[in-house]
């Protein structure tokens, strides 16, 4: 078995190269965009070696998407640097004085080293950050900036009983509270799932809860 998520997205690219992992749907019927095996290891091994030259490996990266597929290179990534991923809801505009607060609760708890998230969400870094001081203390990283590289970095060799993910809870009936889920758990739960669905190599499933969100 493999010891993380990261080392099986190699293993598929170099079986299934060609194969369609992901395919995003803008309102639920308009396909937007997709990502196959081989293109996925590509973007997640880039992530993975900027991260690692940034010293990230070993220590916390909060997730920080929209809804898209800029998502799975960045969790891949993240697991492949050997970092542990937080993912987190953005901030919306219309709900600031919301969604802002519970952005800010997880990264004072979590003490994240870096905020991964787009250019985008990233330009309203400054702004947030005089209402919520402690996302000043990190490192903002627009996922377009990760740098080209013919040759990235392998990615790194983790213990399965290592932590993978910090899930935070929804925070709506209190501070968001943290969980930590091993490469072990996601292995584990993987095969639960595949097992109780009946996956099959050619099976499509329809997710639709948010990035940050437990399945």
């Amino acid at each position: 078995m493999d010891a993380s998520v990261a080392q099986s997205l190699a293993r598929s690219a170099e079986m299934e190269p060609e194969r369609r992992l992901f395919t995003f749907l803008e309102d639920g019927e308009r396909e937007s965009g997709s990502l196959g095996t081989l293109e996925l290891h590509r973007r997640s091994r880039l992530v993975a070696s900027w991260l690692g030259r940034l010293g990230a490996t070993g220590e916390r990266v909060a997730l920080v998407f929209p809804a898209g597929l800029g998502f799975v290179p960045a969790l891949c990534g993240v697991l492949g640097a050997g970092a542990v991923a937080v993912p987190a809801p953005p901030p919306s505009p219309s709900r600031l004085a919301r969604t802002l607060p519970r952005l800010a609760s997880i990264v004072e708890d979590a003490r994240p080293a870096a905020i991964l998230t787009t250019r985008e969400i990233a330009a309203h870094a400054p702004e947030w950050t005089r209402s919520a001081p402690s996302l000043g203390r990190c490192r903002w990283l627009s996922l377009e900036d990760a740098p080209e590289d013919d040759d990235p970095a392998p990615f790194a060799v983790v213990s399965p009983s290592s932590p993978a993910v910090l899930q935070y809870t929804s925070g709506s009936t209190a501070a968001p509270k943290g969980v930590v889920i091993t490469h072990a758990n996601l292995h584990a739960l993987s095969k639960i799932l595949a097992e109780a669905k009946r996956y099959r190599p050619e099976s499509v499933a329809v997710h639709w809860v948010p990035n940050h969100h437990d399945d």
